[in-house]
């Protein structure tokens, strides 16, 4: 199954995600579809990614993704949860990659979470 597969099938195609990504711990974007195609760039992702470490700046400043600001609201090191308006994202990170995931105002939080943990879930599994 092709990164793309996974984004278009696993994540899109639930219904529980309006975007998704998945990109290695450097930013570089593997595959990317739905409402945040084409919006985030490397250096977002990659401080992303490092804040799953050290949340701190998040904290005090938020995270940007396609240059809009998401209030940071929790991370266990594993998956962080960011905010903006009536959507969010939910990201998580695995051995080699980053899973981000966006919701609207139509899809609960909670549902897009099971998802794109549970996708983490299965690429931490098998390597990833």
């Amino acid at each position: 199954m092709s990164w793309q597969d996974y984004v278009s099938n696993n994540l899109l195609g639930t219904g529980t995600c309006s975007g998704a990504l998945i990109a290695g711990h450097d930013g570089s974007i593997w595959a990317e579809g739905g409402d945040i195609k084409g919006r985030a760039s490397q250096p977002e992702l990659a401080l992303i990614s490092k804040g799953f470490e050290d949340a701190s700046g998040f904290q005090a400043h938020g995270a940007y993704i396609g240059g809009d600001r998401y209030i940071f609201l929790t991370s266990d090191g594993t998956v962080m949860r960011l905010k903006k308006g009536t959507g969010g994202v939910i990201a998580v990170k695995t051995g080699q990659a980053m899973i981000l995931a966006t919701y609207n105002d139509t899809i609960q939080p909670g549902q897009c979470s099971v998802v794109v943990e549970k996708l983490g879930d299965y690429l931490k599994s098998v390597g990833y």
